[in-house]
């Protein structure tokens, strides 16, 4: 996946369900979860976009809400685990 931050950015933005962010196969268990976030943490990160950080800023912010919401779609039993590493 070789997405830039407007992609990213439009993305989330007209995402409608964490499956539209993360992908369905994210959501199957925490790890695959906290593995996808990063790896869009560090695409979005404003330190990462110098040029553009007001945009990296609101990208990195949409994300973090969705991930919010991702975790508490998880079966409590993977959530509390997530919480405990």
């Amino acid at each position: 996946m070789n997405q830039t931050l407007s992609d990213l950015l439009q993305q989330l933005r007209g995402a409608t369900t964490v499956e539209d962010v993360f992908g369905a196969s994210s959501l199957t268990s925490a790890p695959a979860l906290r593995r996808r976030y990063r790896a869009l943490a560090a695409l979005t990160h404003p330190d990462h976009h110098p040029d553009d950080a007001p945009a990296a800023h609101e990208a990195f912010k949409l994300l973090q809400k969705w991930y919010d919401v991702a975790q508490q779609r998880l079966p409590i039993g993977q959530a509390l685990r997530q919480r405990e590493r």
